[in-house]
């Protein structure tokens, strides 16, 4: 969370990035995170993701992402699975046993043929997409989140 700041007018305390997060979360937008060291791939998920109406933007590595959920109400995540499915596993995990960003829909983008990492990802329900077929891998299952009515909230307009 962002540092308390006080009220000076009202002399209150207030932690200024849970009453953020509160007000940005009112607003009428999606917010998607895409973690993937590949710049070209990231920016053509990011570039997707602003055409379907999200707000999007993009993180090299999983180090780099929680300072921003702590800040920021992501309402999607899509994290690069090849670099090292340890560290995706291991990230799938920390936010499934994160009361708060248990929540958010969680998709890997991966080739491996692993048998384990595939139940892993099952274990902790995170869709999966193939790096060679991502493009259709991705649609369809915003495309399945949306019809189930994941996200009640209208699309941004950028």
């Amino acid at each position: 969370m962002l540092s308390l700041t006080r009220n000076v007018n009202e002399g209150r305390t207030h932690d200024l990035g849970a009453t953020l997060a509160v007000e940005i979360d009112r607003l009428d937008f999606r917010s998607a995170l895409v973690i993937e060291e590949a710049t070209a791939l990231r920016g053509s998920i990011v570039q997707l993701l602003k055409k379907r109406g999200w707000i999007a933007h993009g993180v090299r590595a999983a180090g780099q992402a929680f300072p921003l959920l702590k800040c920021i109400p992501y309402h999607l995540i899509v994290i690069d699975g090849n670099a090292s499915n340890i560290a995706a596993i291991n990230f799938a995990r920390t936010l499934h046993n994160t009361e708060e960003w248990n929540r958010i829909p969680l998709v890997i983008i991966t080739d491996s043929p692993n048998e384990s990492l595939t139940s892993n990802l099952k274990e902790t329900g995170v869709y999966s997409a193939k790096r060679s077929t991502w493009l259709s891998d991705l649609t369809k299952t915003l495309a399945d989140l949306e019809a189930r009515g994941h996200w009640s909230k209208q699309p941004y307009a950028n």
